[in-house]
C-alpha cells in the first residue's frame, strides 16, 4: 500500500542543509526531530490518500536548567569532587547553550559537537540527547535519530515529544503497531497535546480507520486550532469518506489560513462541491 498524503507539518523556524556524517553513536544520547516534507494533494485514489507522514516536533530545547543534575548545589564547604563535578556542571552549560547557538544559525555540524560535549560532562542531559536526535533526523540519519530519541525517553520518562518523534520514525518504517503504541503513550501522557492527536489520526488514515482518523483530527483542531494542516487532512478523511460537503468545508478553512494544498484540492474537487 502506498502511504497516504496526509499533509506533513512544515516547520519554519530550522531548516537545516548539512548533512554531518554518519555517527557510530558511542554517547547514549537522543533528541528532537524536525519534518520538513512538502507533500502535493494526491487524491485520485484510496491507495495514494495522504502520502507523508505525521507531524512532528520542531523545537530545539534550551532550559539547560531543566536537568536535575545541571544544578548547581548551595555554597558550602565542598569536596574536591563536589568542585570538579561543578566544574563539569558549567562546563555542560557552556556547551549545551553553545549548540542552541549554533543550531539555531544553521551550522549542524558545530552543533553536534556542542551537544555531545554536553554529554561528555553531563552525562544524563536529557535535553541534549533530545536535540541530537532532533539534528541527526533532520539530516536523514534516522536509525541514529531513534537511539538518541531512546535515549532521551529512557532518562525523562515524561518527556512526551521524544515519545512522539519515535512513534513517528517507526511509521516512516512501516511499523504501524509499534507507532501507534507510541502516538497513544504520547497521548496518555499528554492529553491536551495537539501534536499526537494529529500523528495518530495520519496512522488511522494510513490504515484507513477514516472514523478514528476524523476524531482524532477534531481533537487536533481543538488543541492546535490555527494549523491549517489539520483541517486539511480532515478535508482529506472526509473525501475518502465520500462526504464532500465536510471535505470541501475543511479545505475552504485551511484555504482561508493560506494552506497551498487545501486551495489546490477546492480547484479541483470542489467546483461542484461548494462549503457551505
Amino acid at each position: 500500500m502506498k502511504r497516504l498524503l496526509f499533509l506533513t507539518f512544515i516547520i519554519a523556524l530550522f531548516t537545516a542543509c548539512e548533512n554531518p556524517k554518519q555517527d557510530n553513536k558511542k554517547e547514549t544520547t537522543t533528541a528532537d526531530t524536525i519534518e520538513k516534507n512538502d507533500t502535493p494533494v494526491a487524491m485520485e485514489d484510496e491507495e495514494s490518500w495522504i502520502g507523508s507522514k505525521p507531524m512532528e516536533t520542531v523545537k530545539i530545547d534550551t532550559a539547560v536548567n531543566k536537568n536535575s543534575a545541571l544544578k548547581i548545589r548551595p555554597k558550602t564547604k565542598k569536596t574536591p569532587e563536589q568542585i570538579k563535578r561543578d566544574d563539569e556542571i558549567r562546563d555542560a552549560r557552556i556547551a549545551f547553550k553553545r549548540g542552541v547557538d549554533a543550531y539555531n544559525s544553521k551550522k549542524n555540524d558545530e552543533a553536534i559537537q556542542a551537544f555531545k560535549q554536553t554529554l561528555m560532562y553531563d552525562a544524563e542531559n536529557a535535553l541534549a540527547n533530545y536535540n541530537l536526535g532532533k539534528i541527526y533526523y533532520e539530516t536523514g540519519q534516522k536509525e541514529l535519530a531513534l537511539k538518541y530519541y531512546q535515549d532521551a525517553e529512557n532518562l525523562n520518562p515524561k518527556d512526551s515529544n521524544s515519545v512522539v518523534a519515535i512513534g513517528l520514525i517507526y511509521f516512516e518504517k512501516g511499523m504501524f503497531d509499534m507507532s501507534e503504541e507510541y502516538f497513544n503513550k504520547a497521548v496518555e501522557m499528554a492529553p491536551g497535546y495537539g501534536l499526537a492527536y494529529y500523528d495518530r489520526g495520519t496512522l488511522y488514515g494510513q490504515q484507513k480507520r477514516y472514523d478514528e482518523s476524523l476524531a482524532d483530527l477534531k481533537k487536533a483542531a481543538i488543541y492546535s486550532p490555527e494549523d491549517s494542516r489539520v483541517y486539511m487532512n480532515m478535508g482529506l478523511a472526509y473525501f475518502f469518506k465520500k462526504d464532500m460537503d465536510s471535505a470541501c468545508k475543511n479545505w475552504n478553512k485551511a484555504a482561508s489560513m493560506g494552506n497551498s494544498e487545501a486551495q489546490k484540492a477546492i480547484g479541483i474537487y470542489c467546483k461542484k462541491n461548494p462549503a457551505k
